[in-house]
């Protein structure tokens, strides 16, 4: 199965579930270390909205 990007690409699902899981490790290594600052729900919705966007080109 693959998922459709902004131009027509077309990227594995695992290839994408792989870049999802590094930003969330990234996000959550930057909140710890105190380099961002959000709360637990602010970084959920952020996330979401992130990945939504970048797999789909579309905002929710």
């Amino acid at each position: 199965m693959d998922v459709g990007g902004v131009s027509g690409e077309q990227h594995p699902v695992d290839a994408s579930l792989a870049m999802m899981f590094c930003l969330v490790q990234a996000i959550s290594a930057a909140v710890e270390d105190g380099a961002v600052r959000m709360s637990d729900d602010e970084a959920v919705e952020s996330l979401t909205r992130f990945v939504y966007r970048g797999l789909t080109g579309r905002d929710y």
